[in-house]
């Protein structure tokens, strides 16, 4: 363990890290957009729909839509309200993917 060499990532080879800078540093309704989209994405590459490089790709333009950027101060104030994003981002990552 004392011999640890960390590097900087290579974004062009692991492109999913530039996404980390999306998450708030809140607890926002935003954080729903990107996990609900991420498992979407996920459940549609294990059923061959789509490729791995599409997940981040899917992902991306899914979270920079201005539906989807609204959440981005909005807080989770009910459990209907994190349903009614969660059914929004499913139907919007399924047009987007498929």
């Amino acid at each position: 363990l004392n011999n640890l060499n960390f590097y900087e990532v290579d974004k062009l080879k692991f492109p999913s890290v530039k996404l980390l800078k999306k998450i708030s540093k809140k607890n926002t309704l935003y954080d729903t957009v990107i996990i609900i989209a991420n498992e979407e994405l996920v459940k549609l590459f294990l059923l061959n729909k789509i490729s791995l490089r599409q997940i981040v790709e899917n992902l991306t333009k899914i979270i920079n839509l201005k539906e989807c950027k609204k959440y981005f101060t909005k807080k989770p104030t009910s459990l209907s309200k994190i349903l009614k994003v969660s059914e929004l981002v499913r139907l919007k990552t399924n047009g987007i993917s498929v």
